[in-house]
């Protein structure tokens, strides 16, 4: 089985590819020492649709570490995600806290959701993939944030 982990995913902790490397999967980019942006080269050159689509690690990503992986969150970061989709957002992450769903949106998307309108469609959408409340975070979307430190503004809207 083969994977697209790529050099530049070895710069973050990245719990996917100890499990991968468990199930023998087999990583050419990474063994290559090809990175992100040369893989986009890559694409582009060769006219592969996908070549700019953003990306879109294991949903797996957006769960703290020590908090349980189960199919049922997974379904339920991956519906609150596609809903978010549907209102016409690109780069988007909704981290699981539990029944908190925290979004973090690309920095040119994110005033859009700020606004009031903005916040109450994206707690909607939220909401309807079965959170309790949500959280809408003020800074732009930043891979691997639950690996830093934690956003110190935030937005909180709860649901009824």
């Amino acid at each position: 089985m083969l994977s697209g982990a790529n050099a530049d995913d070895l710069g973050d902790w990245r719990p996917g590819l100890r499990a991968a490397e468990e199930h023998g999967v087999v990583h050419p980019l990474l063994e290559a020492g090809v990175g992100k942006d040369e893989v986009r080269a890559l694409a582009r050159e060769l006219e592969v649709p996908s070549a700019d689509k953003p990306a879109a690690p294991c949903l797996a990503s957006r769960i703290p570490y020590g908090t349980a992986v189960d199919p049922q969150v997974l379904a339920r970061i991956d519906r609150a995600e596609l809903a978010l989709k549907r209102l016409g957002y690109r780069i988007l992450r909704v981290r699981h806290f539990g029944e908190l769903g925290r979004v973090e949106l690309g920095g040119d998307e994110l005033a859009r959701a700020l606004t009031p309108a903005g916040r109450s469609e994206v707690a909607t959408a939220v909401l309807s993939a079965g959170y309790s409340s949500v959280e809408i975070s003020e800074e732009p979307f930043r891979s691997g944030s639950l690996n830093g430190a934690s956003f110190t503004r935030r937005l909180a809207v709860s649901g009824g």
